[in-house]
């Protein structure tokens, strides 16, 4: 199953200059559809440090001990979204959305945090049972919301 992204299928030959995207997932389960939404990112930036063998090499012992990979992320084809809901196991994956792609800009995760707070709560996400999401940022959750 691929993303769709504004009613057609995504799939870029190269996301380099895209950082990440908002999504919502559609689940089914007796007849019932339940949504999930969240945030992805194209490409994983780790952080790995030099051997010991290279640090030796090195002249300037003033720079830091690590550098940083940068690898494409698992958007494509594996990832179901990080919905730890149990309810879930038993529901059918029926389609893939893609809200908004944020491209590559100055304080884009800044951009991409907010967008995702701002779809979860114009969706209502935590007091509408339909939506599988349990908080949104890790400060409000799922069932402490009365009003």
């Amino acid at each position: 199953m691929n993303w769709i992204y504004k009613g057609e299928e995504f799939n870029p030959e190269d996301v380099s200059n895209l950082y990440g995207f908002i999504y919502k997932l559609t689940y089914e389960y007796d007849d019932k559809e339940f949504y999930y939404i969240g945030k992805k990112v194209f490409n994983n930036r780790t952080k790995k440090y030099y051997t010991k063998k290279e640090m030796l090499l090195r002249t300037d012992k003033r720079l830091k001990n690590y550098y940083y990979v940068t690898k494409e992320s698992d958007w494509k084809h594996k990832y179901l979204g990080s919905c730890k809901d149990e309810r879930i196991k038993d529901m059918i994956l029926v389609e893939k959305e893609m809200l908004v792609v944020i491209p590559f800009e100055t304080d884009c995760a800044v951009n991409h945090t907010y967008c995702e707070v701002k779809h979860l709560v114009v969706n209502d996400v935590l007091t509408d049972n339909r939506y599988l999401n349990s908080n949104i940022g890790g400060t409000f959750f799922r069932g402490k919301i009365k009003y």
